[in-house]
């Protein structure tokens, strides 16, 4: 759901120590917490971050998320998203020279390669009257109780 503890973690890369205590403990995270080792831009400490400087497709374009990707009868809400983005810059001057360094290194071997993407469009929602005309979802004319998300991305 928008602003949740998980949503916010996306967009944000870290989540409010009040929320940490929930979020360790959903099932989501059990695997990377039996893990040996993190996988790279993800830590599982004192507090949960990650280095990925995400934005919703859906935002980006409509200025807010859609109003429902859900419909189940009882619960009508957001839970289904399109993210895209990059690493985050870290401002470490020895990484960031040791970046630009592997960077040219990379450019002499590879050809030219897209650093970022961008959204282009995202295509139009589900009228909510449409899906209220038959009581929610699964049903005839929608056969899950998500909706779909669809958006056109282009790299820079």
């Amino acid at each position: 759901m928008p602003g949740s503890p998980v949503h916010r973690y996306l967009l944000d890369g870290s989540v409010s120590r009040h929320n940490f205590n929930v979020l360790k403990e959903h099932p989501i995270f059990a695997p990377l917490k039996q893990q040996e080792q993190q996988p790279q831009g993800f830590a599982f400490e004192e507090i949960l971050t990650h280095r990925f400087e995400l934005k919703s497709c859906y935002n980006e374009v409509m200025g807010s998320e859609p109003l429902y990707t859900n419909h189940g009868g009882d619960f009508v809400g957001t839970l289904d998203y399109i993210f895209f983005g990059q690493l985050r810059h870290n401002n470490n001057k020895e990484e960031k020279e040791d970046k630009k360094k592997k960077k040219k290194e990379k450019k002499e071997k590879e050809p030219s390669r897209h650093e970022a993407l961008e959204v282009t469009r995202v295509y139009d929602f589900v009228p909510l009257e449409l899906v209220e005309r038959h009581l929610g979802c699964p049903n005839i004319q929608f056969p899950s109780d998500h909706m779909s998300l669809r958006a056109s991305l282009t790299f820079l």
